[in-house]
């Protein structure tokens, strides 16, 4: 279960529906983000359709059912699984409500900047293995055998230069190491507090 399916999922089915009715297992929850386009998700086991000829690496649907938009207050399913989401925003890992939980606090990432930070990591990388393979394909200058003739002259071995091939590997690995920052920090944070 990915998040990126989640996300689509949860994208293809989004309208709100009639909250559980309350039972021993229920209990309201409260929704705190630092984005107001998040939403609380639940995933609906009694509508998951799955390919009859189902196999592994075959996709499959799973439903998740919007439960409220950030910020507000919902019955909900303690045993259930939800996710948080929105537009622009990183999907949350899938979770479970821990006991006596009350309150979730969402530190949302931004999924455009995930994808800018991981595009930078990668040409960063690239970039590095360009000015590596360079340096391995180097080659050492070489005096002529004892006795070569002057007049014949002696050819250098043409290398790329030095600037060029350490420009590669120190800007690449710059790049990857903050572009892998930027794309970890912009996770989905969901932070489970037995406040109201």
């Amino acid at each position: 279960m990915t998040s990126a399916l989640a996300a689509a999922s949860a994208t293809a089915h989004a309208e709100p529906v009639t909250p559980p009715a309350a039972s021993a297992s229920t209990q309201t929850l409260r929704l705190d983000s630092s984005d107001s386009r998040a939403s609380l998700l639940r995933f609906d086991p009694d509508i998951w359709i799955v390919n009859a000829r189902h196999r592994l690496g075959a996709p499959r649907v799973e439903h998740w059912t919007r439960v409220c938009d950030a910020p507000c207050n919902a019955l909900v399913d303690r045993n259930g699984l939800f996710m948080v989401v929105g537009d622009g925003l990183t999907p949350s890992e899938p979770f479970s409500l821990e006991k006596d939980v009350r309150t979730l606090k969402v530190t949302a990432g931004s999924s455009a900047r995930r994808t800018l930070g991981l595009a930078g990591a990668m040409l960063g990388a690239g970039m590095t293995s360009i000015g590596i393979a360079m340096a391995a394909t180097t080659r050492k200058p070489t005096s002529p055998p004892p006795g070569w003739p002057a007049s014949l002259g002696w050819d250098q071995p043409s290398n790329p230069p030095a600037a060029l091939m350490w420009g590669f590997v120190v800007v690449g690995a710059v790049m990857l190491i903050v572009g892998t920052a930027v794309a970890a920090g912009q996770s989905t944070v969901v932070e489970p507090s037995p406040s109201p």
